[in-house]
Parts: C-alpha cells; sequence; structure tokens
C-alpha cells in the first residue's frame, strides 16, 4: 500500500478511501456502498440516544473501520470496530464515542491542550462538534469472518500511518 501511495500517478490526487481500499485489497471496489458518511451531530448522544444509534443497525454484529474528520475532510481520527473476539462489533465500537465520556473527546482536549489550545470549558458534545463533525464508516464484512476481522485491522493502522491522524495515539 505505500509503495502504490509514492509510485501511483493518481494515487496522490486521489484520498477517497475507494482507493485505498481497492489498493489495500487489490480489488477493485464496484460500488461505495460500503461507505457511508454522516455527521457527527446525528450521533451526540441527547436525551434519547437509542433513537439517534438506530442509523447505526446495519453495522450491527459487522467489522470496519471508521474515519472522524475535520471541517476541511480532513481525517482525524481513525478507528476500528469488531475485533475477532467479536466482543465489540462495528455499531458498539461507534457508540462509545458519543456519550459524555466520549474516547475521542478526551483524546482531542488532550491533545489541543498539548498545542496550547484551551478546551476545558467546552463539553465533549461541543468538543466533537468542532474538531471531528463528519464521519465516513467502511463496512468491511461480518464480525463473525476472521478474514474481514483482519482486513479491517490492516486498514485501520494503515490509515492511521498515512493519513496521520491527528488525535490517533
Amino acid at each position: 500500500m505505500i509503495e502504490h501511495k509514492y509510485n501511483s500517478k493518481n494515487y496522490e490526487n486521489s484520498l477517497d478511501i475507494k482507493t485505498y481500499l481497492d489498493i489495500l485489497y487489490s480489488t477493485d471496489i464496484l460500488s461505495n456502498d460500503c461507505i457511508k458518511k454522516f455527521n457527527t451531530n446525528d450521533f451526540i448522544q441527547t436525551d434519547k440516544p437509542f433513537q439517534k444509534y438506530s442509523k447505526l443497525n446495519e453495522y450491527k454484529d459487522c467489522t470496519g473501520i471508521y474515519i472522524f474528520l475535520n471541517a476541511d475532510c480532513i481525517p482525524v481520527y481513525v478507528g476500528v470496530g469488531g475485533e475477532k473476539n467479536g466482543k465489540q462489533d462495528l455499531m458498539k465500537r461507534l457508540t462509545q464515542h458519543f456519550p459524555a465520556s466520549s474516547h475521542l473527546a478526551k483524546n482531542i482536549k488532550e491533545t489541543e491542550k498539548v498545542l496550547g489550545i484551551d478546551t476545558s470549558d467546552k463539553t465533549p458534545k461541543e468538543i466533537m462538534l468542532k474538531y471531528a463533525p463528519e464521519l465516513l464508516i467502511v463496512n468491511i464484512g461480518a464480525l463473525s469472518d476472521e478474514d474481514s476481522c483482519r482486513k479491517s485491522n490492516n486498514l485501520e493502522k494503515a490509515l492511521i500511518s498515512l493519513w496521520n491522524c491527528r488525535y490517533n495515539r
């Protein structure tokens, strides 16, 4: 994949996830059905969190990755859902980023503090909406498929490395 990044003429002009998936799996993805874009605000926990999370139902028992983007559509965090132990499918992993104790909001707050930006007066919701307002979800396959789980984990690592995501640690 890294070799393709530097040797393909079209690669550096295209940062779309379909290109990365095609290269990673040496296959052409016939459609972008496996990739969906959402607004982070669609999932921020409110007094009716289950209603908000119903949009994620199709990711139950699935493995894949999710990519949070800033307002300029630059990837700032990549995560994986659905490991071979079956404990956290893609839906479960995603929902962990939206309650008041959001792991991603905490990472953002700590990173920005190191950079001299004080976000102590901001709620996790405000932080998520400001620093990670968009979300891409890439469904790789069934959680029960060990090969799909392996591909999801490899893709997460590759994208974090290639994009140098600001809030991944």
